[in-house]
């Protein structure tokens, strides 16, 4: 069984003509719908996540600057990143969202998962709300596996276009936790060089492969199957979990790179199969960007059949 966990009051979190918008939440659920995959996937309840569960991954100050600002009645936190009076509800239900589904599936309760949550996470750092992101859902849901005991070793693995700064940052000197990631450098937020492998004892646990604008489908592949996959292999994780960010497509506004869908499907299937072999298929994808409407709905719908299929142990090939 695949699970899912999506937020319909999501929509509430908006801003003028802001990139990150609710529509992109629409247009994913109504491509699930006509394909009649949503029905065939179960429903992860909603909850907000604790003040401990943010505090494993997040310093009060984050936390503080948010309060304030809604008290203020919302406003932008800098240039990209904004907050309206519900904003803040909807995070931390997305952050619980994302937690009870990776634990669903840690525990064996389903196969796999889908999160279809925003706004997405994965640039905000220990301290800094930023790149559209009020708190980061990955790295909350990746400390609670590892706090129930239910996963000890976590590999996350980020397709996004820009570089998920702030959960290499929350990850950076941990050596349990895998953070792998291509991106189009240089790119906002100017940081995943490959030269940043980690600090402290996490040395040797942080992979980013750069990618230059224009790089497709066979460039974006092959960092994929020579570098991360064979990287991510050897840590032997225990669970997966992918920042699942759909703006490095070709009809993508916010970027340059030119992955096509199947591109992107090819990838996937590559990823079921390594979590098939290294933690009995544990693995959830989580939303992050994708900003053309139909690609982004096309995209996830893909990524949600193929989670079905891996599911039911069809061959994905």
């Amino acid at each position: 069984m695949t699970a899912i966990v999506h937020d319909p009051e999501n929509i509430a979190h908006h801003h003028l003509d802001h990139p990150e918008r609710p529509e992109r939440y629409q247009a994913i659920l109504e491509a699930l719908s006509n394909r009649g995959l949503l029905e065939r996937m179960a429903d992860v309840p909603l909850r907000e996540a604790t003040s401990e569960e943010m505090a494993r991954v997040h310093d009060h100050v984050l936390v503080s600057r948010i309060e304030e600002a809604l008290l203020k009645g919302g406003g932008m936190l800098d240039p990209d990143t904004y907050c309206t009076p519900a904003s803040w509800d909807i995070a931390r239900r997305a952050a619980g969202g994302l937690t009870d589904l990776c634990l669903a599936v840690a525990r064996g309760e389903a196969a796999n998962g889908l999160a279809v949550l925003r706004p997405p996470g994965h640039h905000v750092t220990r301290t800094v709300s930023m790149g559209f992101g009020l708190i980061n859902l990955a790295a909350i849901a990746a400390r609670a596996l590892q706090d129930a005991q239910v996963a000890s070793r976590i590999a996350i693995v980020d397709f996004d276009v820009h570089h998920g700064n702030g959960t290499e940052d929350i990850f950076a000197d941990d050596p349990t936790v895998f953070y792998a990631s291509t991106h189009q450098y240089p790119h906002y937020p100017g940081t995943g060089r490959a030269r940043d492998t980690g600090t402290g004892a996490g040395t040797g646990t942080t992979l980013n492969i750069p990618l230059a604008a224009g790089t497709g489908d066979d460039e974006f592949l092959a960092a994929y199957r020579e570098n991360i996959l064979p990287a991510v292999e050897n840590f032997a994780p225990d669970f997966l979990l992918v920042s699942a960010g759909y703006d490095a497509h070709r009809d993508d506004p916010l970027a340059g790179l030119e992955v096509s869908d199947e591109g992107f499907q090819l990838l996937e299937e590559e990823l079921m199969a390594l979590a098939h072999r290294c933690c009995g298929g544990k693995i959830v994808m989580n939303l992050e960007g994708g900003y053309h409407l139909e690609a982004l709905g096309r995209c996830v719908g893909h990524s949600a059949a193929r989670l079905l299929a891996a599911a039911s142990g069809k061959d994905l090939s």
